[in-house]
């Protein structure tokens, strides 16, 4: 049982470092979320806990100097990489709530993939409830991160029926959005309890955010 352990917990702790590896490459991460459903940093940290696990049982049935040193090994390497997956998991979790998609996620519950690029346009907002009206253009290289944004929602408008439609919005989203792409298309939600108001418009690899908040 013990020598099964540690070859099994051997070939698990190798699997999960050459998982580290690609999901140290960042433009691999969406790939691996769409394939697997979660983050592979969290598939690392499973797997080298549980690695670990079964590593220390099979150091401690260890009968000749090839297993110890297979579950020394193990050890080691599970170890590595739990601490490691750890640090990488609590810093990105503390780096993304700063970002401007958490605050998207935050306020609507829109998960937005992570922009190539942010540049906000105009911003008026301020004070503690953040009031006011801002454009943020987001850019995106990726195409299966434009494939996600199309997901968002079913009810995107091309620009002849959101012209049309924006007319029932409120005025101060409308006094916001200066022009209607041809070639874009469009998402719109609101709070009318709170007056918050924001569009998306997708056009291209390009997100531009129109939000309202009074």
């Amino acid at each position: 049982m013990t020598g099964k352990a540690n070859i099994a917990s051997f070939v698990a702790a190798l699997v999960c470092f050459i998982l580290a590896c690609l999901a140290g490459f960042g433009h691999l991460t969406p790939m691996f979320i769409k394939t697997i459903g979660v983050n592979p940093w969290f598939v690392v940290l499973f797997g080298s806990l549980v690695s670990l696990a079964f590593g220390v049982i099979g150091l401690s049935g260890g009968v000749n100097f090839i297993s110890r040193l297979r579950g020394v090994l193990t050890v080691v390497i599970t170890s590595g990489l739990s601490l490691f997956s750890t640090g990488v998991i609590v810093i990105g979790a503390f780096a993304y709530l700063g970002t401007y998609v958490y605050s998207v996620k935050a306020n609507w519950g829109v998960s937005l993939p992570k922009p190539d690029s942010e540049t906000t346009i105009m911003s008026t907002r301020g004070g503690i409830q953040g009031d006011g009206n801002a454009i943020t253009k987001l850019k995106y290289r990726s195409q299966s991160d434009i494939n996600q944004i199309k997901s968002l929602s079913p009810s995107w408008m091309n620009a002849k029926t959101f012209a049309i439609e924006e007319k029932s919005y409120p005025n101060q989203i409308q006094n916001v959005i200066t022009h209607v792409y041809t070639t874009a298309k469009y998402f719109y939600l609101s709070k009318p309890s709170l007056s918050n108001y924001i569009v998306f418009e997708l056009k291209g690899h390009t997100l531009t955010v129109y939000e309202s908040y009074l």
